[in-house]
C-alpha cells in the first residue's frame, strides 16, 4: 500500500480593511508552496467582540487560485476563528 507524500499546508486568513463596516475576507491555501483549491467554497465563523452581538458565519467562494473571498458586513470581530468546517465539494 502506497502512503501519500507528507505535505505542508499553509493557510493565510485576512480581513481588509479590518474596521467596522463591510470588509473583504480572504482565505488562501498552499500545499508544499503551490496553491490548492480543496473545494468550491468554505465557511468562516466570526465571533463577536461583545456577547450581545450574535456571531456570524459566511460562505467564502473559491476564486480558482487557492483563494476564497467574500464581502462580510461585520460589526466587529476579533479574528476568523475557523474556516473549512462548511466546505462543499
Amino acid at each position: 500500500m502506497d502512503l501519500p507524500e507528507p505535505m505542508t499546508l499553509q493557510v493565510n486568513l485576512t480581513i481588509t480593511p479590518g474596521q467596522v463596516g463591510v470588509n473583504t475576507s480572504s482565505c488562501g491555501f498552499r500545499a508544499n508552496g503551490a496553491p490548492v483549491c480543496p473545494s468550491n467554497s468554505i465557511a468562516a465563523f466570526y465571533p463577536p467582540v461583545r456577547p450581545i452581538i450574535a456571531p456570524s458565519e459566511r460562505e467564502l467562494i473559491a476564486q480558482g487560485d487557492g483563494t476564497y473571498t467574500a464581502k462580510v458586513p461585520t460589526l466587529a470581530c476579533r479574528a476568523v476563528a475557523g474556516a473549512g468546517g462548511g466546505a462543499t465539494g
